[in-house]
């Protein structure tokens, strides 16, 4: 009768240990599953964001092409896109009784022609 209550203790402790064992383990896999859906949703917003950033950075491009096509030079092509040629006066200003024809080249010169 002594074994049969040996054994009935070590198979009572061993179950313990396994509803231990499988507790934790069930917490282990909530807490797994708790984490995965915050790095999904982690994910789902570093996509949106960097969408965002793409559409600033294509707006942010277009601008700085933009300012590379036009003269930064502090003369009378300031401004002004190479090769697109307006009615100037003599020294390159845009008036209503124009003398001229101006034009800048590609190095933001001015070449004003006497019409």
């Amino acid at each position: 009768m002594e074994k049969k209550s040996i054994w009935i203790i070590i198979l009572s402790i061993l179950l313990v240990l396994v509803c231990i064992f499988a507790y934790l383990e069930f917490r282990r896999i909530v807490e797994l599953k708790s984490l995965n859906m915050q790095l999904e949703t982690d994910k789902t917003n570093l996509i949106n964001d960097n969408k965002d950033l793409n559409l600033d950075l294509e707006m942010l491009n277009a601008k700085v092409a933009k300012i590379y096509r036009t003269c930064m030079t502090n003369n009378a092509c300031k401004g002004r896109y190479p090769g697109i040629s307006w009615y100037c006066n003599n020294v390159g200003d845009a008036v209503d009784d124009a003398s001229h024809i101006c034009i800048c080249d590609v190095s933001c010169n001015l070449n004003a022609t006497e019409i």
